[in-house]
């Protein structure tokens, strides 16, 4: 999220990809193991005894889920994190490259 306008022109800039994710080819990063996860989150379902309307949410409850829905899929949240980063780094095949 730098400003290229804050680098000296002279001063090199080195792009990389994200560290956390197998690399498939130069900066492209294989995030499959995400969305495979995502998948296995099952979807909220109200309590049955209740009908439609009558099930209430406490509000940092909702706050919280409104927080997921803002995601933009960019996965830098866990690229920066040290332990889902140090853990994928240190396994010799990370669950998300493809064979």
């Amino acid at each position: 999220m730098t400003r290229m306008s804050v680098f000296e022109p002279s001063e090199t800039i080195t792009v990389t990809p994200m560290r956390a994710f197998p690399v498939m080819r130069d900066l492209v990063t294989d995030v499959s193991f995400n969305y495979t996860k995502a998948r296995e989150i099952p979807a909220f379902v109200p309590p049955p005894e209740l009908g439609p309307g009558e099930y209430r949410m406490a509000q940092q409850d909702v706050e919280r889920s409104e927080e997921f829905r803002k995601c933009i899929e960019c996965f830098l949240c866990q690229d920066t994190c040290h332990v889902v980063g140090t853990s994928r780094r240190t396994r010799t095949r990370s669950p998300g490259r493809a064979s």
